[in-house]
């Protein structure tokens, strides 16, 4: 067979075979101590002779996914199980959804700010449109020959990644996506480094379930209540005590 035919049927096999399959990604989540940058978190990370579990996991499947603590993990595998016969069960767990062909990111939070607030919040919203200056400069993070790219989120604050096509999703942690590769790595203004700790195509095909959310909220709604939360108020702890929380505590 001609060599380049061969390369294109390799390529093309792998391809199908990212989409088809399920692939778990774990994120680590580090912030930089007051006053420091991240050049601290490296040399601990470097310097580290123990095995990095994750704070988060990113499930993706064709063009799907679902990002959700670790910890919260076993039991969304659980409802999701004993769902499957049940479409209006709602996995109580937070987790954050993106679908990229709908552009649709679904957030849930349960038990949002306890004891401030201490109720479930559905969030509706749309994928960010990111505006991704990619660059040619390479690196070798965790074994993947990564690009860098950088942009400006939401927020207003820097964000400079870097992508491997090497699994070729275009997915990351948190709201993050639109890069022509798996975000393997992400620094936030110098002051947030996430990274990833395995990337995983898992022998099960499990699928991605999108979130049943009722009474859902836009963000534009969350942001309003989020500032309300944060008004000086008068709280009463489970032992009787009342304090009073002012935003920044």
């Amino acid at each position: 067979m001609n060599k380049n035919l061969l390369l294109i049927v390799l390529l093309f096999t792998f391809h199908n075979y990212t989409i088809a399959q399920t692939i778990e990604v774990g994120y680590k989540e580090y912030y930089s101590l007051a006053g420091y940058g991240l050049d601290i978190v490296r040399e601990e990370i470097n310097n580290s002779t123990e095995k990095i579990t994750p704070d988060f996991i990113l499930r993706y499947r064709d063009g799907e996914s679902i990002y959700i603590k670790t910890e919260d993990l076993p039991l969304y595998d659980t409802l999701n199980t004993t769902a499957k016969n049940n479409k209006n069960k709602i996995e109580k767990v937070s987790k954050k959804y993106k679908n990229h062909k709908t552009k649709e990111l679904l957030s849930e939070y349960i038990n949002y700010m306890n004891p401030l607030y201490g109720k479930d919040i559905a969030i509706n919203d749309t994928l960010y449109n990111y505006d991704w200056k990619l660059s040619e400069k390479t690196e070798n993070i965790f074994g993947y020959t990564c690009k860098s790219a950088s942009t400006i989120n939401k927020s207003g604050r820097e964000v400079l990644v870097w992508y491997t096509d090497e699994v070729p999703i275009k997915a990351g942690p948190r709201e993050y996506w639109g890069l022509p590769g798996l975000i393997v790595q992400i620094e936030i203004d110098d002051k947030v480094l996430i990274f990833t700790t395995h990337v995983t195509r898992l022998d099960q095909n499990l699928p991605i379930y999108r979130p049943n959310l009722k009474n859902a909220i836009t963000r534009e709604n969350f942001l309003v209540l989020k500032e309300k939360i944060h008004q000086p108020r008068t709280v009463k702890l489970k032992d009787g005590t009342e304090i009073i929380v002012r935003k920044g505590n």
